[in-house]
């Protein structure tokens, strides 16, 4: 991404460890297991409703389940760090996402950031977060962000 954006005053900053942005994402995953538990819950009801309750029905109402949840997980990161650069999680820990030049932090950024969390939920993230200078997994890559301490 290009930006034309004349380059910031300053811009310090320390990168977060690992084990903080682990201990964000952990608090966030418990904030979101209801959400998980509750699609699952209409899942499976929808599935009987449904009348003939067998393994196809009940599948295909899980995985529609499953997708509508990664979407919301999504949306949760997007929203969150979109408008504040920090989720519940992040906010607890004490890190924050902003662009590596200083500049603002858009909600597009923030979309595409966490879309390609279901690229580094495959274990690509820990990958490049250990192997990057920056700390950086793909979504930052991709979007030129970093995670900081706030």
């Amino acid at each position: 991404m290009v930006r034309n954006l004349p380059p910031p005053e300053k811009f310090d900053y320390k990168h977060s460890s690992i084990s903080r942005r682990l201990a964000a994402l952990t608090i966030d995953a418990i904030i979101f297991i209801p959400v998980f538990i509750a699609m699952d819950m209409a899942a499976q009801a929808f599935g009987i409703a449904a009348g003939e309750y067998n393994y196809y029905i009940k599948m295909e109402f899980r995985i529609i389940a499953t997708i509508v949840s990664i979407m919301l997980w999504i949306a949760y990161f997007a929203l969150f760090e979109g408008t504040t650069g920090q989720t519940i999680g992040k906010m607890i820990c004490g890190i924050k996402v902003v662009m590596e030049d200083g500049s603002p932090y858009r909600m597009e950024d923030a979309f595409i950031r966490n879309l390609l969390r279901i690229i580094d939920g495959l274990g690509v993230g820990a990958f490049f977060v250990i192997r990057s200078p920056k700390k950086q997994r793909l979504g930052d890559k991709v979007t030129e962000t970093i995670v900081v301490k706030k």
